[in-house]
């Protein structure tokens, strides 16, 4: 399924959370708030996030939330830029 198409499977549209942040704060409790709010008729959630803050993620979301670690603190990480954009092309999210 490619970004913003909807799954013939269950109906529902893709949609991508980031953060890259190392640091767990009011940003990262309001995203697990839209993630566990978020109709699942309509969406299918993903996050994309650093993997220090994984396991507090994978604690605080709901389990249907498919979360990928990837280490992206600087324009500078090349593979993981790499990496990330191979996620998106590959029409996961």
């Amino acid at each position: 399924m490619r970004h913003g198409e909807t799954s013939t499977m269950t109906g529902c549209r893709s949609i991508l959370y980031f953060t890259n942040s190392t640091l767990w704060g009011g940003a990262e409790l309001h995203i697990c708030g839209l993630l566990r709010k978020l109709s699942r008729t309509l969406f299918q959630p993903y996050l994309i996030c650093d993997p220090m803050l994984y396991e507090r993620f994978v604690e605080s979301s709901p389990e249907d939330v498919e979360i990928t670690p990837l280490a992206f603190s600087s324009p500078t990480h090349i593979a993981a830029a790499g990496r990330f954009a191979r996620l998106l092309l590959r029409g996961k999210f």
